[in-house]
């Protein structure tokens, strides 16, 4: 559940299932997350986030050690220009509670992981792959992606239907990206309808490359293939087998009514 107020305060109420503790037990709660004047916050609440009092959201809510979400700004980074909201998107860290707990940097990392993919898809571009401006920096640290902004979802755009060739261009021009991104020795690794938008000219574009890793290396987060004697890993199978035919099935299902 995710909403933003009048005043541009960004929250978001997540189910949570963690643990196991030391009795071996796992806990259920709702992980309140917000951005308020450019500040994170956390919180943590029992119950499901349909159950959670507005009053009691914002009190639980804490200021987010910034070396938990935040990596530092690394030179050779891009520094983005000043934003427009009317063709730019600010994409900032998404995290739990749990993930915010002091000594804890795995979102941090994840950030940091898919800068650097940015970085390297903005020296060298694709037409199907999302537009990287830069870092948003405060105080030496990364606080948000700018990226640009596309009309579309792909589920808007396929919600009025797709004939044949709609169809077909659709899957040809994601798989044109990937082909691309696998040159550059890399696996997406989460490709899925969500992470698939739609630009002015109708054409694909590839986003969230936080799970995006060199091929052959253990995934930090993301839908790979894991066998019964390894981890999964950064693969292209993972982008050419199950993300396409995720697409595939969803453009089936979603657009070809």
């Amino acid at each position: 559940m995710e909403y933003e107020t009048p005043d541009g305060s960004q929250f978001s109420l997540r189910s949570v299932r963690s643990g196991p503790n030391e009795n071996g037990n796992f806990e259920e709660y709702t992980s309140v997350s917000a951005i308020v004047d450019g500040i994170a916050y956390a919180g943590r609440l029992n119950g499901t986030p349909d159950e959670v009092d507005q009053g009691d959201m914002v009190n639980s809510l804490q200021p987010v050690p910034a070396e938990c979400i935040h990596p530092p700004f690394q030179e050779g980074f891009t520094v983005a220009p000043t934003f427009d909201s009317s063709v730019q998107y600010l994409k900032a860290p998404s995290f739990t509670y749990d993930d915010c707990q002091p000594g804890k940097t795995f979102v941090a990392d994840c950030v940091l992981n898919e800068v650097k993919v940015l970085e390297r898809l903005k020296a060298s571009p694709h037409p199907n792959i999302v537009v990287y401006h830069g870092c948003v920096v405060k105080n030496g640290r990364i606080t948000h992606l700018c990226l640009q902004r596309y009309p579309y979802s792909l589920a808007d755009y396929v919600g009025t239907g797709l004939d044949d060739v709609q169809y077909n261009k659709i899957l040809r021009a994601i798989k044109e990206g990937i082909l691309h991104l696998h040159s550059l020795g890399l696996a997406h690794n989460d490709l899925n309808a969500e992470n698939v938008l739609i630009d002015a000219d109708r054409e694909p574009i590839i986003i969230d490359f936080d799970s995006c890793l060199p091929l052959g290396e253990p995934l930090l987060k993301g839908t790979g293939t894991a066998s019964e004697s390894q981890p999964p890993i950064s693969s292209a199978e993972n982008d050419l087998v199950d993300g396409l035919q995720s697409i595939d099935d969803f453009l089936q299902t979603e657009g070809r009514r």
